[in-house]
């Protein structure tokens, strides 16, 4: 197998994202991988037209893999999210004869791409460390926060970002990548502003110490001396 990535078919294709070719079957395997941008007009059909030249007579499959599951608008393609690869990369990290190296690599690769894991899931990563880096960080957080609440796509949101010329878009330049590669994870730190100075105290002075973090309260609770406390007031950034 030829694996090749970044690979420009002709002057009117662009370059097409990885492509795989198995020479002693004469099969190929296109992949466009899209990360918060759309297909530009007529892209997935040019690429099925430059292999069809350039492999006359190969068999092809071709996946438009996207993170947010959109459908690809050349029919020929076959439309994958990343969720499809989340769970192969999931099952080639219990492989028995994978060495520790590849399956650190891989489980890396896996959490970068899944949106939807849990931070306790996140090798090496406890809510311990992520209320210190809230609680350091706030500034940080509080404008990622802003970013998760205006709802728009990553296009648009990176346009407004790199066309504004305000100190605070220009210092999130560098961060709007970081943020686009792990949605979720930020989304919840985010949400931890509220609340972490609390957490944190709470932990403190009861190892034991249950916490349950809502929109308008924060409720305590210790199981082991059967005590229960409640923050009735709203729990906000600037409480």
């Amino acid at each position: 197998m030829v694996i090749d990535r970044e690979v420009n078919l002709n002057d009117k294709t662009g370059r097409l994202d990885v492509l795989l070719l198995i020479p002693g079957i004469r099969l190929l395997i296109a992949i466009e991988n899209k990360v918060g941008a759309r297909e530009s007009l007529n892209q997935l059909a040019k690429y099925r037209e430059g292999l069809q030249t350039r492999f006359e007579g190969w068999d092809q499959i071709l996946v438009f893999l996207d993170m947010n599951g959109m459908q690809p608008a050349d029919s020929a393609w076959v439309g994958l999210e990343y969720d499809w690869l989340v769970d192969e990369l999931t099952i080639a990290e219990k492989s028995t004869w994978l060495g520790d190296e590849p399956r650190r690599s891989i489980a890396e690769f896996r959490h970068a791409i899944d949106v939807n894991s849990a931070t306790e899931s996140l090798a090496g990563i406890d809510e311990h460390s992520l209320l210190d880096m809230v609680l350091n960080h706030k500034n940080v957080f509080t404008l990622l926060a802003a970013w998760a609440a205006t709802k728009k796509s990553r296009t648009d949101l990176l346009a407004d970002v790199f066309n504004d010329k305000s100190p605070d878009s220009i210092a999130g330049q560098s961060l709007l990548p970081i943020y686009c590669r792990r949605v979720h994870l930020w989304q919840e730190c985010s949400s931890m502003i509220a609340y972490a100075q609390y957490k944190k105290a709470a932990w403190a002075s009861f190892g034991d110490c249950e916490c349950d973090p809502k929109r308008s309260a924060f409720y305590f609770s210790s199981p082991a001396g059967n005590r229960s406390w409640t923050l009735k007031q709203s729990v906000g950034p600037s409480t």
